[in-house]
């Protein structure tokens, strides 16, 4: 393995493109580019032979390695241009590789899913096409019957592997098979009534590709999950899965630390703790953590384009995403608690599974392990065996749980947008009585799972999963040390936002007793609300924050609850 300290950056640094794929086009025209061809070397070290498997949330860089791969390899082409001045570019496999094998490209990330008589004819469709290109550029007119039963719709496993034992007639080498988002046709037809069936066609696919295909030198397939037994994955003896799990290949998805501190370096960018919480945070197996390398060119694109530093918040949900929301949906009490607690920055220990498995879905396990895969969470430490330690990888991705909140709390998200735009417009008693309207209908809609009896935890959890709504325009924080106490929820504005909404601190005072008449009740909780900003004022929670704020500037909110009734409390910081 290349020692990653060895940093190279090449290219223009201020021409960046952040969807562009094609790895010949980004050298050609010096676009800026993180080397990642040590890759190439590590491959054919130790992955020569074998189906190699690599699952990793979107935006990671899959595609665009992918496509190195295809350019090195590709008997068609002529790369050594391209591949000049990186690392691989002064290795003997330069000689021994480069350009000396037949290549099976496909990519399924666009399939058509209308039907099943149209994701049928989009895959065969692709096929056939790579079949055409690879007749036209080889000069092999027999290819060109393969691509003709594609489009008649007659392509079958038989004529997969025709394929390459067509081209080994021709060429005296194996074919090299790489498929881009092997797993994003099931994943987007998943929950509609022709999933099976797509799933029947893919597996015929796969198993032609790499199950006992003796004109197959290497396959790769990338993806954001490991479909296992729907695909016949699970006995095939020849495949590598390198997932989050796995430390092997972890440096060429996603940016190291000293890959992202050159590139700030470069840009005159300080390696801020703040960048670090919002971008810094996944790991494969126990590897030094790794950045998105969207999110990286994006800030620095933006960066270019402004001038400023803005964190803003770039990751981007998977068509997975509706997978989770509906199976989170139907979850108790004890697994969306569980969720809530993640937002607020705490770790929860499951053991993962390497496979999706479709079947079992609607179990907390498995849920949670799809969650890694696509994201959501990042295995920070193996506790033994198949068990680890969890947890939300960064402060950007939290943002990304804004669209999963409505399946955690059981509430739609129009009326937690009132709530928000409530909190934020708040700066009198009456703004006071506006939210206490809202969020005791927010609370007449709760799902009876959610346990509100005697637990200010419980409402601390649920306010703080509906103030997600509220990223876009505040940092939220929770349940940390400031002043002479821990607060239970502050809420500060962006800098860009800081001259149009005030910082927020929210308090929570729960009755330990049953208040049965509602006149009581109401009373009693009022109380509750206003203990809760003399708690406030008395424990001097803002000073944490008095760097950027005078203390009369906080608006102050108590809220006392009992069940699903609450009061709110309207206060300011006096006389400073």
């Amino acid at each position: 393995m290349r020692p990653i300290s060895n940093t190279n950056i090449i290219g223009d640094l201020q021409k960046i493109n952040f969807s562009l794929d094609d790895f010949s086009r980004l050298r050609e025209e010096d676009y800026l580019y993180v080397d990642k061809t040590g890759m190439i070397e590590e491959i054919i070290k130790s992955g020569w032979g074998r189906v190699l498997l690599f699952t990793r949330p979107r935006r990671f860089g899959k595609s665009l390695n992918l496509s190195m791969l295809r350019y090195f390899f590709d008997m068609t082409e002529d790369s050594a241009a391209i591949f000049e001045g990186l690392y691989i570019g002064d290795t003997e496999y330069t000689r021994s590789h480069m350009n000396k094998f037949p290549i099976l490209y496909l990519n399924f990330k666009n399939i058509a899913l209308t039907s099943f008589v149209s994701a049928q004819e989009s895959i065969l469709w692709n096929l056939g096409n790579a079949a055409n290109q690879l007749s036209e550029k080889m000069k092999i007119a027999e290819l060109k019957e393969i691509a003709f039963s594609a489009n008649d719709g007659s392509i079958m496993p038989d004529k997969l592997k025709d394929l390459t034992r067509i081209l080994y007639t021709y060429t005296g080498k194996r074919t090299i098979v790489l498929i881009d988002e092997y797993d994003s046709v099931i994943n987007r037809a998943y929950g509609r009534d022709f999933w099976r069936e797509i799933l029947i066609v893919m597996k015929d696919m796969f198993g032609a590709l790499f199950k006992s295909n003796e004109y197959l030198e290497t396959g790769v397939l990338t993806g954001v999950s490991r479909i296992g037994k729907e695909l016949g994955f699970s006995d095939m003896n020849n495949l590598d899965v390198y997932g989050l799990t796995k430390r092997r290949y972890y440096e060429y998805f996603g940016f190291t630390e000293s890959e992202v501190g050159k590139l700030l370096e470069k840009c005159g960018i300080e390696f801020s703790e703040g960048f670090y919480r919002m971008y810094n945070g996944y790991r494969y197996g126990e590897s030094p953590f790794i950045f998105n390398t969207s999110s990286m060119l994006k800030f620095l694109d933006e960066f270019h384009m402004t001038g400023e530093t803005y964190l803003s918040p770039y990751w981007i949900n998977t068509s997975i995403n509706n997978i989770l929301k509906e199976n989170i949906k139907k979850q108790g009490s004890r697994f969306k608690e569980m969720l809530l607690s993640l937002l607020e920055g705490s770790t929860t220990t499951q053991a993962l599974f390497e496979n999706v498995d479709y079947d079992n879905l609607h179990k907390p396990a498995y849920i949670l392990s799809l969650m890694v895969d696509t994201g959501y969470l990042c295995p920070t430490r193996k506790m033994g065996g198949d068990v680890y330690e969890l947890r939300i990888p960064n402060e950007e991705v939290l943002y990304g749980y804004r669209d999963m909140v409505d399946s955690i709390i059981d509430i739609e998200g129009d009326i937690l947008d009132e709530l928000c735009a409530a909190l934020s417009a708040c700066n009198s008693p009456d703004g006071a009585e506006k939210i206490e309207g809202i969020l005791n209908r927010v609370l007449s809609q709760v799902s009876s799972y959610h346990d509100f009896s005697e637990k200010e935890n419980s409402y601390h959890n649920f306010l703080l999963g509906a103030l997600l709504f509220m990223l876009g325009r505040y940092e939220v924080k929770s349940n940390r040390e400031s002043g002479h106490g821990r607060f239970d929820i502050v809420l500060i504005p962006h800098e860009v936002f800081a001259d149009a909404y005030r910082p927020i601190i929210i308090e929570f005072k729960v009755a330990k007793e049953k208040l049965s008449v509602k006149e009581y009740c109401d009373d009693e909780l009022l109380k509750l609300a206003e203990s809760a900003i003399d708690q406030i004022i008395r424990m001097k929670y803002y000073d944490g924050f008095t760097d950027k704020y005078g203390k009369g500037d906080f608006v102050l909110i108590g809220i006392g609850a009992q069940g699903k009734r609450c009061r709110v409390s309207y206060g300011t910081v006096l006389g400073l």
